[in-house]
């Protein structure tokens, strides 16, 4: 008996609620509509991003190893030198990767190849003239000057702290397939030929600071290790120091004559034909769910008040 009671009030109620809803059709109609309508222009108006991709394998050390017999007999002095014996096939991409994304390396990439811009004062993408438009708000192109309003503590011309965050945050995207190991290195920007070209530019760049980073500390393990040699006497640690040296003479080798010293290419970015973001139809979708929910909040509270 106390089920079918509470089966029968609760038909009631859902009838009641029907009952309601219909009462109010038009308004409920025109709020829905209104959510949809909003939802739509707000959609329009938010211009396409476009995603630039490149598939990257890590390329594998080739010295890693070669030397482990004499990390137990030389472990102290090989660190003092700079050379780190124990943990030499440490994944040099876990580092490109963490540099991609610093504060330093994106100063200097933006700084190099003068692209603050684009990069911050940009707003949309012409497809036709396939330009970039500019925010006049923020740059004013005739005078190439910065005009944006000035907020302590950041005045009119963006800051680093700015646009290193805004770089990490909207432009660049790293994920590493644990798996199998691959990279993908991704752009995002409105325009599709921007975003291929950092892309690229991205990769040559982490590629040659790495170089750079692996020569300067050969050579200084060299010259320290050169230097040790006129001091020792000793033969058997004389043949340690030379082993030494020509890790360093390898890695200096290899670093030379390899242009893909850290990753490696293996799908290439191009310029996107269709946008990445936004999802304009789940934005309309979103819009009018909320009106629903609205419209009948609207109407039961206002019922509600009626009836008490």
């Amino acid at each position: 008996m106390d089920n079918n009671k509470l089966q029968e009030s609760q038909q009631i109620s859902l009838k009641d609620i029907v009952s309601v809803i219909w009462h109010y059709k038009l308004s409920v109609f025109l709020i829905v509509s209104l959510f949809s309508i909003v939802s739509v222009i707000y959609s329009l108006s938010l211009p396409n991003i476009y995603r630039a991709e490149s598939l990257l394998v890590p390329v594998q050390n080739e010295n890693a190893g070669s030397f482990g017999n004499i990390s137990g007999q030389i472990g102290g002095l090989a660190n003092i030198a700079g050379i780190n014996l124990s943990q030499d096939n440490i994944d040099k991409s876990t580092l490109a990767i963490e540099i991609l994304k610093s504060r330093k390396f994106i100063t200097s990439f933006v700084e190099k190849h003068d692209i603050l811009v684009n990069l911050m004062a940009a707003k949309d993408w012409n497809q036709k003239d396939n330009k970039i438009i500019i925010d006049e708000s923020i740059y004013n192109s005739a005078n190439d000057t910065w005009v944006r309003e000035e907020k302590y503590p950041f005045p009119s011309k963006p800051t680093s702290w700015e646009y290193v965050k805004y770089f990490n945050e909207e432009i660049l995207d790293i994920k590493r397939d644990e798996n199998i190991g691959t990279v993908t290195l991704a752009v995002n920007h409105y325009s599709p030929e921007i975003a291929a070209s950092w892309n690229r530019l991205l990769i040559n760049e982490i590629n040659e600071v790495m170089r750079e980073k692996d020569i300067l500390e050969a050579e200084m393990s060299i010259n320290f290790l050169v230097d040790e040699l006129e001091r020792v006497e000793l033969t058997s640690t004389s043949q340690v120091f030379y082993e030494l040296m020509e890790k360093q003479v390898q890695t200096k080798m290899l670093a030379k004559v390899r242009p893909e010293y850290v990753f490696k290419i293996i799908d290439p970015a191009i310029a996107p034909k269709e946008k990445y973001k936004p999802s304009r139809a789940i934005i309309c979708l979103i819009g009018f769910f909320i009106g629903v929910i609205f419209a009948m909040s609207y109407v039961l509270i206002k019922n509600g008040l009626k009836t008490e």
